[in-house]
């Protein structure tokens, strides 16, 4: 099938995509799919692909109709799923994934083994509902449409806000890029 509008995940050998119900990988020498992992499970929400977040030890991770799903690629299986109502794609970092859950209205931290709860933040609902993810060494930085919002990875509290939100970009200079749908770009220094 065609998707339009996607990004895929790529690594050393393959580009990875979730789409119409299965993880595909694609060996990026040839283009040719190598393999497809089906998600029984799967939420039809029309014609779009969710983003793949990739980790370092071989795995997959993907929200879909509110679960985050984790993949392992080396067995080509899908490894276990979490229900929940999240949004936007997941983030990994220091071996946990972080997902947006309860519609955008707080952070939660999950093992990439088996997909356990190991931590939620303070609700941020009073502030909107975040579908954007990004997280470093101690912040998650978490954006709706109109705010962006930085989360301590250790208390789990907002800890700072601007009133800028849309897409997230960290430079390897340390510094947060805030794209606005109205084409406004704000700049944060992190340093």
């Amino acid at each position: 099938p065609q998707y339009d509008g996607w990004t895929p995940a790529v690594d050393g050998t393959h580009a990875y995509a979730y789409m119409a119900g299965s993880l595909y990988a694609v060996n990026t020498a040839d283009g040719k799919v190598a393999y497809t992992i089906n998600d029984p499970a799967n939420q039809w929400n029309g014609y779009t692909a969710a983003v793949v977040t990739l980790s370092g030890k071989q795995a997959g991770f993907v929200v879909n109709g509110g679960r985050l799903i984790g993949f392992d690629l080396a067995a080509k299986s899908l490894a276990w799923s979490a229900n929940g109502t999240a949004v936007g794609p997941p983030a990994y970092a220091k071996d946990v994934v972080y997902v947006l859950n309860a519609g955008g209205t707080v952070l939660e931290a999950h093992s990439p083994a088996n997909g356990s709860l190991q931590w939620t933040s303070n609700s941020f609902g009073d502030k909107g509902r975040f579908n954007k993810l990004i997280v470093t060494d101690n912040l998650a930085f978490v954006s709706s449409d109109t705010t962006t919002l930085a989360i301590d990875l250790e208390t789990r509290k907002t800890v700072w806000e601007y009133p800028l939100g849309g897409e997230l970009s960290i430079s390897n200079r340390g510094v947060l890029y805030i794209g606005g749908a109205d084409r406004k770009l704000a700049a944060v220094n992190l340093q």
